[in-house]
């Protein structure tokens, strides 16, 4: 079980789909990563897609991610921990984290504990039951002998993948119904059946707050909304024991 420290003030955020020619978004969210120390944030968890696409080029990291990178370090200096759970565009990210210590990744939901509740991080794709091609095509792409594949490719035909299937998922996208990209009532039930009393997730871009009854009792759902407009951001509030949805 993973501790949370509930005396700490905790920042959530997904889905910002850092683009590698996009220079707005990216001063916003440099700003947002120097926020976090007015906010006094200790712990900053980020749930997968805050890159557009991730694939381990040299090239790419330098020419579009450094500022970014950077400022993880600049933020671990600094006393803030960073943890990372992975999403369907960037859970490549896991080769360049694997021996830096700024980062700490996951490619797995985590199950923790702040304070006497339950709480369930994820990036959120996983309890999408409804998209069942999605999750076959998750399951064909985040094989293990494919990542490698990818891994061995020069950096520019790394890229040049990772775009074309950045736009391919658009398209497939804009022809889904809500009800198919959404959480679904039965894998949030598969959830709380294992005690878990808050689900915090991104992947859907929507930014809510909403209540899921399990046996009688009532549990908190957070879906972190993306950053096509504006950005959004849950933080936890130590002073309060609550969570506020915050707004750049």
């Amino acid at each position: 079980m993973y501790k949370l420290d509930h005396n700490q003030n905790i920042a959530f955020v997904a889905d910002v789909h850092l683009k590698t020619d996009d220079g707005p978004s990216l001063e916003k969210i440099l700003n947002f990563l120097d926020g976090l120390k007015n906010e006094e944030v200790k712990h900053l968890f980020i749930l997968g897609d805050f890159f557009n696409f991730w694939v381990n080029s040299r090239f790419l990291i330098q020419k579009a991610y450094a500022p970014v990178l950077e400022k993880f370090k600049d933020l671990h200096q600094s006393g803030i921990k960073i943890t990372y759970l992975t999403g369907n565009r960037d859970f490549l990210i896991t080769w360049y984290y694997r021996d830096r210590d700024e980062v700490e990744i996951f490619d797995k939901p985590l199950l923790g504990k702040l304070g006497d509740k339950t709480i369930y991080l994820a990036h959120g794709d996983e309890l999408c039951s409804n998209d069942q091609h999605y999750q076959f095509y998750k399951t064909i792409i985040r094989n293990r002998l494919l990542g490698l594949l990818i891994r061995s490719l020069p950096g520019k035909i790394k890229e040049a993948i990772a775009q074309h299937m950045s736009k391919t998922s658009r398209k497939i996208i804009k022809d889904k119904t809500k009800e198919t990209l959404g959480v679904t009532e039965p894998a949030l039930e598969k959830i709380f059946d294992r005690g878990v009393d808050i689900v915090i997730h991104g992947h859907t871009h929507n930014n809510y707050i909403r209540e899921a009854g399990t046996s009688g009792k009532k549990k908190k759902v957070f879906g972190l909304g993306d950053w096509s407009k504006t950005g959004h951001f849950l933080l936890y509030n130590a002073s309060n024991r609550k969570f506020i949805q915050k707004q750049i």
